[in-house]
């Protein structure tokens, strides 16, 4: 281990691996969603509806707009789903995409060494946790352009985030401001993410308000209030007034947030992770840990709970 942040071999690495994911990314083709992404969102869409194709910038505001009423709040996501499929196309995507995939390696990587410095091979480690770990991988990061905007960048983007906050320093007010517009454009991507991170936010800082303070403060209320937007979208109580009602029970809805953990290999491989800790006897370790994830293990909590739920 080294006390850097940045060895000589981080960029072959990140070369290397950019152009592993290419080579796999290059051959992804349209399926599902991204047919539909392609055309304009609006009444009777998709089934009485004709199909416009997208075809500017302005027909994808026109459809975001109808779809932040009637489908989802996820209005930056999809118009970033809708450039690709009605304009771009596949081909310039899967570089975006393999440079995306860098920066969330990147983004977990400087997460790690903030707190305990760098190892010669963590970088490699990082990937091949998420080639392995991350469920239906080649459909989540490399399936299709709709489900890789919606979780691969949300959360590359959210773990950038993380990095900023957990790194923060106070700084001046233009600095401030631009990260008050960061959170809100990164809280506002996807709601699956927005609802954990948010509500550990809340949670923590119900019992710690005296941290939220400086630049801390413009990173979460900027977080939470774009959570707001694509939480609390209009769609999205359309969407909750046509679904059926839930018959579960909460008894059968506690069994199907345990299913929902164990069936995700990262969850199994962090509780094997806390069962050596506990062998190891350590308590000054485990508190520092959970002191220092915090945010991470509620937000995770909160997260399968609410999959399960919903």
């Amino acid at each position: 281990m080294t006390g850097k942040r940045i060895l000589r071999t981080d960029y072959i690495l990140y070369i290397l691996i950019f152009t592993a994911f290419y080579m796999l990314n290059r051959f992804s083709f349209f399926i599902t969603d991204d047919f539909y992404y392609a055309f304009i969102m609006q009444d009777g869409f998709p089934d009485n509806s004709s199909f416009v194709p997208i075809d500017s910038l302005a027909d994808i505001w026109k459809s975001q707009c109808y779809a932040y009423f009637h489908h989802n709040g996820r209005f930056l996501v999809h118009s970033i789903v809708q450039l690709f499929c009605g304009i771009l196309g596949m081909n310039v995507f899967v570089v975006f995409n393999s440079f995306m995939f860098v920066l969330l390696v990147a983004g977990i990587t400087k997460c790690i060494r903030h707190y305990n410095g760098a190892y010669r091979f963590d970088i490699v480690l990082v990937t091949l946790l998420l080639f392995l770990a991350i469920p239906l991988f080649g459909k989540t990061y490399l399936g299709n352009i709709s489900f890789a905007v919606n979780y691969l960048w949300t959360s590359c983007a959210v773990i950038w985030w993380y990095y900023f906050y957990i790194s923060k320093k106070d700084a001046n007010m233009v600095t401030n401001i631009g990260l008050l517009f960061f959170s809100i454009l990164v809280g506002s991507m996807q709601e699956s993410f927005s609802i954990g991170v948010a509500g550990a936010l809340g949670v923590y800082y119900l019992f710690n308000l005296k941290e939220l303070k400086g630049t801390t403060a413009y990173l979460v209320l900027g977080f939470a209030l774009g959570s707001c937007v694509v939480i609390l979208a209009p769609a999205n109580f359309v969407r909750f007034d046509s679904a059926p009602e839930s018959s579960y029970s909460i008894k059968q809805k506690f069994l199907q947030m345990v299913r929902v953990g164990l069936s995700l290999r990262m969850f199994l491989v962090l509780v094997l992770c806390f069962f050596i800790l506990l062998l190891r006897r350590n308590k000054k370790e485990i508190s520092r840990i959970f002191s220092t994830n915090a945010i991470l293990i509620i937000a995770s909590l909160i997260n399968i709970a609410f999959a399960a739920i919903v």
